[in-house]
């Protein structure tokens, strides 16, 4: 049942280790509620929710999780042997190695953060968006190389971005709709 949960758990911490390199540390990671169920399908109630996640816990073969919730928010701690697992079984995103370089450097735009995208397949969505934390979305229509909403604030002469499974993105209600514009051609 909680498949992509666990594949969310190491994406999340395959993206920590190329941001800031690999620690052989415990790591937390914290889901609402609405996030879970929307990821897996259910409609459980936070005490069903808790029992679910310690039988995750209980039946994972990597490592220790221990689970614990406050106002509908889960925390996951996770041992020190998923951050082991994830830096030796799980390949490096070409991808997004690429953002998180282009992130760091002054002066880019956001043409060049398409250019990115383009480069590993064509087939996006790019949106300007009315929203005071972000201006622009962008994702793979199509789910490859990767099924994520990144999500753009240009600062300066900064580009910060922020990745998002889709439930999350629809959960955290961004943008709530409101697009100023489609942009595909940029």
């Amino acid at each position: 049942m909680f498949s992509v949960l666990k594949d969310n758990i190491v994406d999340c911490i395959k993206e920590q280790q190329l941001k800031l390199g690999y620690l052989k540390a415990p790591t937390r990671l914290y889901y609402m509620l609405d996030s879970l169920n929307l990821m897996n399908h259910t409609n459980y109630s936070c005490e069903e929710m808790l029992e679910k996640l310690k039988e995750f816990a209980k039946d994972n073969n990597i490592g220790e999780i221990k689970v614990s919730v406050k106002n509908n928010r889960f925390c996951l701690f996770l041992s020190e042997d998923w951050s082991q697992y994830v830096h030796e079984n799980i390949k490096d995103s070409d991808f997004v190695l690429e953002l998180i370089k282009i992130s760091t450097e002054d002066n880019k735009t956001i043409k060049d953060i398409v250019e990115i995208f383009k480069k590993y397949n064509k087939n996006i969505h790019v949106e300007k968006m009315i929203d005071e934390e972000f201006d622009y979305l962008i994702y793979f229509k199509d789910g490859k190389p990767d099924n994520y909403r990144y999500c753009f604030h240009l600062e300066g002469d900064k580009i910060i971005y922020h990745r998002y499974a889709p439930w999350d993105y629809d959960s955290f209600g961004f943008n709530q709709g409101k697009v100023i514009e489609n942009i595909y051609n940029l």
